[in-house]
């Protein structure tokens, strides 16, 4: 093999080569003294079996760890681009999912038509408003029939929904009610208040919602009618009878719902019944486990075979009883154990249920924030309810003529709820002196005490010097009061 370097070459690889000593030194080679050993040797190596020469085989080993390096390459290439490739599908998808969102965003947006529209009632019955705004009703009904497809296919639609029920059942509003439960997906959970005057079908419509409870966000149900009978909880079918429903049967039973309806009362957060009777009041509360406020008017009396145990509620924190001209209802407040209630409001009720409060009160050991009654409350009543609830914030109290002073003085002197920021009342006008002193004895500092107080006094006793005085103690610490006359 010709060892020496030609000096037409003008291309120079170096190359470890072997010396005579068997040890490696450097030697340079031109491209074109390279090109026929390369070449003889891989034609021998196609051609024959024949061994190769000493110089052959290193020939041979440089082009193999050359080779395998191209190869290592190539094969680096293929990787990149494999990986180049399925970043570009995932671009491309992620492109489709785009572009299939905005071709049909024109087809899911709630038409202008529509938003700028009123509609909330199920019913055609025309709602009293101001005439500039009683042609712009739209009905529940008629968005089903004109925008059916659309509204149900907006995640946002429906997110708060009235249903306003009227003497009868309307399947169409059951179906419209059917379809949005079911075609809502991923799209939040929804508020529902249902509003009936009807009494057939209003349980049916409820037990739909319910079957739904785990799209539902809060249930509230308004009664405006009167409960005639205590059958009001249903009961479940059992598991074999929804074995062997039909898919058909069951829509069926949502078109055209029978009394095989889901108990309601388990899934309900609020309540708001015009009239019901403390037995059935009784009944429905115990079959509840989620309810947060109630508001009801009570009638009638309890019923001897309701059970007299305690009752415990764990989420109720709203008890209303807007009105109770019945007997009972001091058995009815000393059979519950409330221990989140933070608000309890009385209307006019025909007895004052003072030892069934304070019995309430203790047995649940509630923090009761607001106290409100329209009922005139005796001083001794009312200061052994006070020293009950130290947590009180508001308190709204009708007091009589000849006690009002005694009680403000006691408030003052045994420092009853001392928690109090609003204070609401009806007392005479003698004293208002009190009332203000009272006041005053709270603001211990700018934002202490007393921010919000009124009191409703009779006009015709006040005089204008004695009415001076008190705005002018009253202005000194620029609180908001409030003095309603009548």
């Amino acid at each position: 093999m010709d060892k020496t370097i030609p000096r037409h070459s003008t291309k120079i690889i170096t190359h470890f080569l072997p010396s005579a000593s068997g040890k490696m030194d450097y030697r340079a080679m031109s491209s074109r003294a390279m090109e026929e050993p390369q070449t003889r040797v891989e034609a021998k190596l196609a051609l024959t079996n024949e061994p190769l020469s000493d110089s052959e085989a290193y020939f041979a080993q440089l082009l193999s760890t050359g080779v395998a390096k191209e190869i290592d390459s190539v094969d680096a290439d293929i990787s990149a681009l494999h990986k180049f490739l399925d970043n570009l599908k995932d671009r491309r998808q992620g492109l489709q999912s785009r572009l299939a969102k905005l071709r049909s965003g024109a087809h899911r947006k709630i038409p202008l038509e529509l938003l700028t529209k009123i509609f909330r009632y199920c019913s055609d019955e025309v709602l009293e408003l101001p005439p500039e705004r009683s042609q712009i009703i739209w009905t529940i009904i008629q968005v089903c029939s004109r925008w059916r497809n659309v509204a149900i296919a907006d995640p946002w639609f429906w997110c708060r929904l009235n249903l306003f029920t009227t003497y009868k059942q309307d399947h169409r509003l059951i179906s419209l009610t059917h379809d949005i439960l079911c075609h809502r997906g991923g799209g939040g959970k929804v508020s529902y208040s249902v509003y009936t005057n009807g009494i057939v079908g209003w349980l049916q419509t409820l037990s739909l919602l319910c079957e739904y409870h785990a799209r539902i966000n809060s249930l509230k149900l308004h009664l405006g009618f009167i409960l005639d009978t205590d059958n009001i909880c249903i009961e479940a079918p059992s598991p074999d009878e929804e074995a062997h429903e039909s898919p058909a049967q069951s829509y069926n039973s949502v078109m055209y719902p029978t009394t095989r309806v889901t108990n309601p009362w388990p899934y309900l957060s609020h309540i708001d019944i015009y009239r019901i009777t403390i037995s059935q009041l009784t009944i429905i509360l115990n079959h509840t486990t989620q309810l947060i406020s109630c508001k009801v008017s009570l009638t009638g009396s309890i019923h001897p075979n309701i059970s007299q145990e305690l009752i415990r509620m764990d989420s109720l924190q709203l008890l209303i009883i807007t009105e109770g001209h019945c007997a009972g209802i001091s058995e009815f407040l000393g059979c519950f154990v409330l221990p989140k209630l933070k608000s309890l409001k009385l209307g006019h009720l025909k007895e004052w249920p003072q030892a069934a409060i304070l019995q309430l009160v203790k047995q649940s050991k509630c923090a009761l924030e607001v106290f409100e009654t329209e009922e005139c409350v005796l001083a001794v009543d009312l200061l052994s309810l006070l020293d009950s609830m130290p947590d009180l914030v508001e308190l709204e109290i009708y007091l009589e003529s000849s006690t009002a002073d005694s009680i403000l003085n006691e408030m003052m002197v045994m420092n009853l709820v001392p928690k109090l920021r609003r204070l609401k009342g009806q007392w005479s006008v003698r004293s208002l002196h009190s009332f203000v002193d009272f006041l005053q004895s709270r603001w211990t500092g700018p934002e202490e005490g007393i921010s919000e107080a009124s009191v409703i006094c009779r006009a015709s006793a006040l005089d204008e010097q004695y009415l001076q005085d008190i705005l002018n103690k009253i202005k000194q610490d620029g609180r908001k009061i409030t003095l309603r006359l009548y």
